[in-house]
């Protein structure tokens, strides 16, 4: 069965890191098919844009900040990733308060839809980007 709260997460990274321009591969939040995960969100390894990335991130405990999860402990992979890519601990907050600003902006209606699609089948990055830039519904 798959989660809302999961959804939400991995739609938020995905969305926003469309938005910024970087190339998605994947979502996936089937529980069965990935029982050592609780979903995840792969981008292709490119020359991204630190921010960008790090923004993309932050954009994933964003979404669960804005319906009051905060789950640090489940956002350490997250956090490693933007330690990783340069940014503090202090600089970390100023990522996610940018990626809530996507998240409740330009970028809520797709995060909407991304959102509820994830809660029936895992999408690819064509099918998002297409919700990012003509917020297009989804058909199957």
């Amino acid at each position: 069965m798959r989660k809302l709260d999961v959804a939400q997460h991995e739609a938020g990274h995905a969305v926003v890191g469309v938005w910024l321009g970087m190339a998605l591969r994947v979502v996936r939040v089937d529980p069965e098919a990935y029982p050592e995960l609780d979903g995840y969100t792969h981008f292709r390894r490119t020359k991204t844009n630190a921010l960008h990335y790090a923004i993309m991130c932050a954009a994933g405990p964003a979404a669960d900040a804005i319906f009051a999860r905060n789950e640090p402990d489940m956002w350490a992979p997250d956090f490693g990733l933007i330690k990783e890519s340069g940014f503090s601990t202090k600089e970390r907050r100023v990522l996610i308060d940018m990626a809530t600003r996507y998240l409740r902006g330009p970028c809520r209606r797709a995060w909407e839809s991304v959102t509820e699609e994830l809660l029936h089948r895992d999408l690819t990055g064509g099918e998002i980007k297409a919700l990012v830039a003509h917020g297009e519904r989804i058909d199957e």
